[in-house]
């Protein structure tokens, strides 16, 4: 997440240039993967939060009370829920067509999974203000089921 941070930041210096490289419809591609990216993972838990608020207040799933409210509240809902629905039946067809009925019973738990890349992505802005150059990198070496080298 770090590196989307910085990826976008630097790109994004300088807007003008990037759309006349990329094209319109390359630098509006490049925003919804890396921006988009960044944008959901940090706003995720914020629909938690929402959720969390209006359940303690007893207004979860109520009629919003204000004209403003009703679309905010609709879009907002519709949102989330075809997300997860789209996601979700993403992963099952993916799963499905590789063969990869082992791990279907682990789709339900993509919302978890999410909560995690915002902890991630979190985690990422505060090291990106305090550790800009600092790097976890991972041990990388055979794995049980990779072929060993000829």
């Amino acid at each position: 997440m770090k590196g989307y941070m910085q990826t976008w930041l630097v790109h994004m210096r300088s807007p003008r240039a990037l759309w006349r490289e990329l094209g319109a419809h390359g630098f509006l591609a490049f925003q919804i993967m890396v921006g988009g990216t960044l944008l959901s993972a940090l706003v995720h838990p914020w629909f938690y939060a929402l959720v969390a608020y209006d359940v303690a207040n007893s207004t979860f799933l109520a009629q919003p009370t204000s004209l403003f409210g009703l679309p905010f509240w609709l879009i907002a809902s519709l949102s989330l829920a075809t997300g997860y629905l789209a996601s979700m039946a993403l992963g099952l067809f993916t799963l499905r067509l590789r063969g990869g009925y082992r791990l279907i019973a682990q789709v339900p738990l993509m919302p978890l999974y999410w909560l995690l890349i915002s902890a991630a992505a979190y985690r990422a802005l505060w090291q990106f203000a305090t550790k800009r150059f600092a790097w976890e990198k991972t041990d990388h070496g055979l794995s049980r089921t990779m072929a060993p080298p000829r």
